[in-house]
C-alpha cells in the first residue's frame, strides 16, 4: 500500500488521472471491486491487508478524520454560494433508460439538485 503525504489525494495532478479516467469513470461500474484494487495497487487484497488496516489506532484515526473535517468543512459550499463545481467530466444520473439529471445541461450542482428532487 502507497502512502501519500499531502492535504489531499487531489493535489497531486497524476492521481486524478489514473483514478478518475483510467481506473473509475471509463469501465463505470462494468469491473468487479477487487479487480479495480489490483489495477490500482498492483496486487490482490487480501485479508491481511483488512487486518492491517483494522489494526489502526482508534484514537489516532479518529483525530485525523477530525482533522480533514475540519479541512473540508472550510473549503466553499458550491451549492449554497452559487457556485458550481468543475471535475471536468460528464455526469449523467440514470434510472434505466430515464436520465434523471446530466451535467451538461446546467452544470453539476443543478444536477445534483434534480437528481436530489427525484428522490
Amino acid at each position: 500500500r502507497r502512502r501519500f503525504e499531502a492535504d489531499s489525494l487531489s493535489s497531486f495532478a497524476f492521481v486524478a488521472h489514473v483514478l478518475g479516467v483510467q481506473q473509475y469513470w471509463e469501465c463505470g461500474n462494468s469491473r468487479p471491486f477487487l479487480e479495480t484494487v489490483q489495477d490500482l495497487t498492483g496486487k490482490t487484497l487480501s485479508g491481511d491487508d483488512w487486518v492491517a488496516e483494522l489494526q489502526t489506532d482508534l484514537e489516532e484515526y479518529v483525530s485525523s478524520e477530525l482533522r480533514a473535517l475540519a479541512v473540508a468543512s472550510a473549503e466553499p459550499d458550491p451549492a449554497s454560494e452559487g457556485l458550481d463545481v468543475d471535475l471536468d467530466m460528464h455526469m449523467r444520473l440514470v434510472d434505466g433508460d430515464t436520465v434523471l439529471a446530466d451535467s451538461q445541461e446546467a452544470g453539476f450542482v443543478s444536477a445534483c439538485r434534480k437528481f436530489a428532487a427525484k428522490l
